[in-house]
């Protein structure tokens, strides 16, 4: 099995082939589309490395959060702010 190339070169190899050829709105729109997910993934890496997978506040805390998130951002579940506007009926 091979080991996966780091983050970092996976997104070069990746932004290289959008920007293939000659320029374009859609090829600036993927490239700054894929470096802000890329982006993301690295705050919830080092979120993740510095706090671990639980969810730090709300009334979720403690709460071990370990798997990906389908739609929006890990970040933010993590932090325990997601669901913010559902905490007061959680809490009643």
């Amino acid at each position: 099995m091979t080991k996966p190339k780091p983050l970092s070169h996976a997104i070069t190899a990746e932004l290289t082939e959008i920007l293939k050829g000659e320029p374009s709105t859609k090829k600036l729109n993927d490239s700054l589309r894929l470096l802000g997910k890329w982006r993301a993934k690295l705050l919830e890496n080092t979120l993740i490395s510095q706090s671990g997978t639980k969810v730090l506040s709300g009334p979720f805390a403690g709460l071990d959060y370990s798997v990906s998130a389908s739609e929006g951002g890990r970040i933010p579940r993590l932090l325990g702010c997601y669901e913010k506007t559902l905490h007061p009926i959680f809490d009643q």
